[in-house]
């Protein structure tokens, strides 16, 4: 006869897996009660399948930690060096200052009105405050300053030209066609800087270099100049009187012949004095004043000649 309790199978472990999937389907079909009617809960998307990375060749992975380190330290030395290699270039000091364009001041008077000193390093050189500086001076119309590294300065001036003299109450002084004063001559001194230039006598009594003259009378000297150019009688030694603001007066080199005309009308004055220019160059002696005042006189015009 058989033992029940060892023919028997135990019932423990079917209970526990009735049980376990009793409560199972109850948490399912709990779960699926709170939803609300139509809702079809999200399914996560089934991933893809991840492609299968290269593999690199044994020799290469070795060695590629390596060849990394090497790339990165090559790369650090060469950034090292063009920074090294820059701030040299950039805090150079100043070796070489061209200039250019100055025909009568001299180039060692310009790097001192520039204020350039040596061992100046060429990054602490302003090239606007140098310009400045520069255009100081009465002789400059102009300066373009430019920095070329490493330590070289170029300085390119634009000289005002001169033009014409005034007379003072002593001596001279020398302008250009802007009437920018560009240097004093003392009384008897030759004209070095400016030769042969015309002489306008009654615009100023004084100047400073590096000034402006203006007024009436200097823009009638200027007036009567141009037309005279125009015309091809006036030369350097010509001297023009505005000091009657009236009348003009135009001593005409070499001989000294003086001619008066009214400025309103100095044009036609000039246009009737060409007119009968051979003929005062046929009389013996030549004529010393030649007065066109009443050249233009609609009535009765006349020359008057003084010899």
């Amino acid at each position: 006869m058989k033992d029940f309790k060892t023919s028997r199978r135990p019932a423990t472990p079917s209970l526990l897996r009735r049980l376990l999937a009793l409560l199972l389907r109850r948490g399912r079909s709990r779960s699926r009660s709170f939803a609300p009617q139509g809702f079809t809960p999200l399914q996560p998307p089934n991933p893809q399948p991840r492609a299968g990375r290269r593999r690199w060749p044994a020799w290469l992975r070795l060695r590629a930690k390596p060849l990394a380190w090497a790339f990165y330290l090559g790369a650090t030395w060469l950034l090292v060096g063009l920074a090294s290699e820059g701030w040299a270039i950039w805090s150079a000091p100043l070796a070489e200052v061209q200039v250019r364009g100055n025909r009568s001041l001299r180039s060692d008077r310009i790097v001192a009105a520039a204020g350039l000193r040596q061992g100046i390093a060429l990054s602490d050189v302003d090239p606007f405050e140098v310009a400045q500086a520069l255009a100081a001076l009465p002789e400059v119309k102009g300066a373009n300053v430019r920095r070329l590294f490493p330590g070289r300065l170029a300085i390119e001036i634009e000289e005002r030209a001169p033009a014409a003299r005034v007379a003072l109450a002593h001596g001279s002084a020398v302008i250009d066609e802007e009437g920018v004063v560009l240097a004093l001559q003392a009384p008897g001194t030759a004209t070095e800087t400016a030769p042969a230039l015309p002489l306008i006598r009654g615009a100023a009594t004084s100047a400073v270099p590096g000034t402006r003259l203006e007024g009436a009378a200097l823009a009638r000297a200027w007036r009567v100049l141009r037309a005279g150019r125009a015309q091809g009688i006036v030369s350097g030694a010509t001297v023009v009187d505005v000091r009657d603001p009236s009348t003009v007066e135009l001593e005409l080199p070499p001989r000294g012949q003086r001619l008066r005309a009214q400025t309103r009308s100095f044009d036609a004055a000039l246009g009737a004095y060409l007119a009968v220019a051979p003929l005062l160059s046929a009389l013996s002696p030549a004529p010393r004043v030649v007065d066109l005042r009443l050249a233009g006189d609609p009535a009765r015009p006349r020359i008057v000649v003084q010899r």
